[in-house]
């Protein structure tokens, strides 16, 4: 009946009421970790003390989230990340930034349920003279990626990156790496490409713990 209401809503079984709200607070996009709280299905949350609480569960559990990088994150509470299950972040491979990202992260891992991780490494800027890869950071990502409670994680890489990332994902003679002259070869035409993943077994057995590997899931 149109216009009808039912004031009784929290008088439902749980598993009733979750069906419910699944359909309000779930989508197939991804969230951004910024979006504004006044947006659906954010302004939920703020709608009710109960239906916050009942809600909660189910936005952070079932939703995709991303973040642009580490200043985006340091505004998120601690307790808000750490109900997060699945994220993909942007992370830029200089020491502090990523310090603090695997910091945040492993965090989340550890005292929350953050279980399925992505990260995307963009391409080096004008900057970033140096062909190799920085191995403590990789040895971060390594720590952070192969993390026994996370059920799903993995590495992406920009379709045009250093060469010394070439080793770890497949296909040879890449010919997508960024050249001394800094041109970016996958512009050409006004097409680019996507993301291309990092074989992290590779990455862990140039930059991993081999006694502590032996006891995560791989």
């Amino acid at each position: 009946m149109a216009g009808a209401r039912f004031p009784r809503f929290f008088d439902l079984p749980r598993e009733i009421r979750d069906q419910v709200l699944w359909f309000l607070v779930t989508t197939d996009q991804s969230l951004h970790l910024a979006s504004s709280a006044s947006q659906p299905p954010l302004n939920l949350l703020l709608a009710h003390p109960f239906l916050h609480e009942s809600v909660c569960r189910l936005f952070f559990t079932t939703n995709k989230f991303t973040s642009s990088g580490v200043p985006e994150l340091l505004d998120v509470p601690a307790k808000t990340l750490r109900r997060i299950r699945q994220l993909r972040v942007a992370a830029v491979l200089r020491q502090r930034p990523l310090e603090t990202l695997v910091a945040s992260l492993s965090d989340a891992v550890l005292n929350g349920g953050l279980r399925v991780l992505e990260l995307h490494i963009p391409p080096p800027n004008a900057f970033e003279h140096d062909p190799q890869l920085p191995e403590g950071m990789c040895r971060s990502l390594v720590h952070l990626l192969k993390d026994p409670y996370l059920e799903s994680a993995r590495l992406w890489i920009d379709f045009n990156h250093r060469a010394a990332w070439c080793r770890f994902h497949p296909g040879a003679r890449c010919p997508h790496t960024l050249r001394d002259d800094r041109e970016l070869p996958g512009l050409r035409g006004g097409v680019v490409p996507g993301p291309i993943e990092v074989d992290l077994g590779l990455l862990a057995e140039r930059y991993g713990d081999n006694e502590r590997l032996k006891m995560m899931v791989v």
